[in-house]
């Protein structure tokens, strides 16, 4: 089998791990498997893990993770080994039992800073879903590749890209620190960001949902 270091990441799948029954032991047992069974088997799968979360929600014990590829024709590779290979299969069939509701979606990938973010620790990670407008995707993306030039709330886009699969007029914006604002209960929304969040945000997309995520033991991003 070729092995394949993956150098720059153009396409990615995004994985929701909501395990069933929920319960905190067995994020604990997937930690366990991702060592074993994920990580060795990054460049005989042709794949690098961007990162991997666990993260608030409604629903107790669940995952989400990234895992980055080079082209679409290293996906569809990925997709064929993963049942082949006798250890990735079994890695595959444990999860699947965990988590019989897991979702993955395909991306298209827009900016890539995990490596050069994964030098020092962070804690806490802020994952944004912006819906578009229709015709307005693009826009969304570009108005996210100028905002990553600078830092807010402490904060800064580690990583974005749209969905290929699954709902597609939807950009994914993933920032290292807390994306919310630093306060002690209720404050009113600053005065500054009205006219950006109204008439520049809002022009272009019509919902936006955050998980805010805290790495997981294996995740290159700390």
């Amino acid at each position: 089998m070729v092995k394949k270091t993956v150098k720059t990441v153009n396409y990615a799948i995004e994985q929701f791990i909501d395990f069933s029954p929920p319960m905190p032991m067995s994020t604990d047992e997937y930690v366990e498997l991702a060592n074993k069974y994920l990580l060795p088997a990054q460049e005989r799968l042709g794949f690098r893990v961007i990162g991997a979360w666990e993260y608030d929600s409604s629903r107790l014990s669940s995952i989400y993770q990234i895992l980055g590829f080079e082209s679409l024709e290293d996906i569809a590779r990925f997709e064929k080994l993963r049942k082949e290979d006798a250890d990735f299969a079994a890695f595959e069939t444990r999860v699947e039992e965990l988590a019989p509701e897991k979702q993955e979606h395909i991306l298209k990938v827009a900016l890539d800073n995990s490596i050069a973010y994964s030098t020092e620790p962070h804690g806490v990670y802020s994952m944004a879903f912006l819906d578009a407008h229709a015709g307005k995707l693009q826009t969304v993306v570009d108005m996210a590749l100028e905002s990553s030039a600078v830092e807010i709330n402490n904060s800064r886009i580690t990583f974005t890209a749209t969905r290929l699969t699954g709902k597609r007029n939807v950009m994914l914006d993933l920032w290292y620190g807390h994306l919310g604002r630093e306060r002690d209960g209720y404050a009113p929304y600053p005065v500054e960001g009205h006219d950006y969040m109204r008439n520049q945000l809002r022009a272009v997309t019509y919902d936006e949902k955050i998980l805010y995520m805290y790495p997981l033991p294996y995740s290159p991003l700390k």
